[in-house]
């Protein structure tokens, strides 16, 4: 191969090639192939009554050149919906069927030069399996054809198709159980039914949220049961005010907590922690100490801090207590819960 001339769409020029056009296409839809919007040649059953046939809706697509090295990327419009047959049933075995939207380029192979939409049938058998798919084909749906089948509904239709992105508009639009087929790094979809963007990262972590991104709170606690009394000395836990949350490596995670607490004997020094179950990369910094002049004495207590991890997984949160002079300490509820909450600030540095 050899640079390809003339250069596409060169002014004066007559000998432009459909193969160039269609390069153009290949790097404008990132080389994939796939339906353009939601319900682009989404296959349903029949319309006016379920029977031995499917309709597949308008869209449009691209299709890619499977004869060729060099063949490029087709694109296709479907302009109304189409009703396609489906062969008749065998009385035994069960079968499986794919419909296809197919393109036929006789430059490459065979006779004719035409976009259709085709159903591909299968082989009965007691475990049928998927057809073989000719080249240039987009795989849209799976037909289950029962034995001795009469009819096609929505329960033997199994959508296959992808949603195709380009390099303007790559966030490709589906639900969380028709994500693309064939992802590549660094494609994005949104879910209608989750809400949630997400960027394939590789075949061993799959989809995730945007990394550079804050995800937002990842969990909480409250607790208001009767008062706890914490005695002097060292830290201790917090009944209930403790909550399990599945954690990211390398990303910073925000901590509050507030509550209410009494000395309960004499004036002295007491304190409130946030600690975690699993080591932190840093400082926590989560830690509010006060000072109760006399017996009785009450303060709001509030903490706010941020902490890592050096590896993804669950972590328990929760907040300890310490009176580290005088007398002991009771943690309050008559006035108000102890709460925590944990949130996602984004990240600390690459994904680990």
């Amino acid at each position: 191969m050899t640079e390809r001339n003339p250069a596409l769409w060169l002014q004066n020029r007559t000998d432009h090639t459909a193969e160039q056009e269609r390069a153009l296409i290949t790097g404008l839809y990132l080389g994939k192939e796939g339906v353009m919007a939601q319900d682009d040649l989404k296959v349903v059953q029949r319309a006016a009554g379920a029977n031995m046939s499917v309709d597949v809706g308008a869209g449009k697509a691209t299709v890619v050149g499977d004869d060729n090295a060099a063949q490029g990327i087709y694109a296709v419009w479907n302009d109304a919906a189409k009703n396609v047959t489906i062969s008749a049933a065998d009385g035994t075995n069960p079968r499986r069927d794919i419909i296809v939207a197919r393109v036929k380029d006789a430059f490459y192979s065979g006779a004719s030069n035409a976009f259709s939409i085709e159903v591909i049938t299968g082989t009965p058998a007691g475990s049928p399996a998927d057809p073989s798919i000719p080249n240039n084909c987009l795989p849209l749906a799976r037909v289950a054809v029962a034995a001795g089948a009469s009819s096609i509904t929505n329960a033997n239709i199994t959508d296959l198709r992808n949603r195709v992105g380009t390099m303007a508009a790559c966030d490709i639009i589906c639900t969380s159980s028709t994500r693309p087929t064939s992802p590549f790094q660094g494609m994005r979809i949104y879910e209608t039914d989750t809400y949630k963007t997400l960027v394939y990262t590789t075949a061993t972590t799959g989809w995730q949220l945007p990394w550079g991104e804050a995800w937002g709170s990842v969990a909480d606690v409250s607790y208001g049961a009767s008062n706890q009394v914490i005695a002097p000395s060292t830290f201790v836990d917090l009944t209930g005010v403790s909550v399990a949350a599945n954690v990211v490596g390398n990303r910073w995670y925000e901590v509050m907590a507030s509550g209410h607490a009494y000395q309960s004997t004499t004036g002295g020094v007491c304190a409130f922690q946030v600690a975690t179950s699993v080591a932190t990369t840093g400082t926590f910094g989560c830690r509010s100490d006060f000072f109760f002049a006399a017996l009785t004495a009450q303060a709001d207590v509030h903490i706010l801090g941020k902490v890592k991890f050096a590896a993804s997984g669950s972590v328990t949160f929760k907040v300890q207590g310490a009176a580290l002079t005088g007398g002991g300490m009771t943690i309050y509820n008559n006035i108000g819960n102890f709460a925590m909450w944990i949130k996602d600030i984004g990240p600390a540095g690459n994904p680990v």
